[in-house]
């Protein structure tokens, strides 16, 4: 099984934009560059949005690690961010007119890139099982 760990979250946020890239050039010529637009920048969203995950749960558990139970501040950064997030979304595609199908489809590429990432990371170590 894989563990979550930074690198494996910054190699989702790697495939994302890889998927990205690809997911804009079809687009470009297979609807038009709006929605060419729309995919890259909803990939950026979403892969700002990951790394600022990343950063804050890695905070909680090297806070939990040293003792400190409170993880107040980081779940209120967690938390800023979701409203954050969804304000940015909003203004995106109410006021600036991003093609919300292509940013949704930008969006949501990081649920394959989590799959691809899967696939290429090693087992740790450590959950190699012997036969005793």
């Amino acid at each position: 099984m894989v563990m979550l760990q930074p690198d494996f979250v910054y190699g989702v946020v790697r495939r994302s934009l890889a998927l990205g890239a690809i997911a804009a050039l079809i687009s470009l010529f297979a609807a038009s560059s709006e929605v060419a637009g729309a995919v890259v920048i909803g990939t950026l969203v979403s892969a700002i949005n990951l790394r600022v995950v990343a950063l804050s749960v890695k905070r909680m558990l090297e806070a939990g690690r040293d003792g400190n139970a409170s993880s107040a501040f980081w779940t209120m950064v967690l938390a800023g961010k979701m409203f954050v997030l969804i304000a940015v979304v909003w203004v995106l595609i109410a006021y600036v007119e991003v093609d919300a199908v292509g940013f949704v489809f930008g969006f949501s590429l990081f649920m394959p890139a989590i799959g691809w990432q899967m696939l290429v990371s090693k087992p740790d170590e450590s959950e190699e099982h012997s036969d005793d």
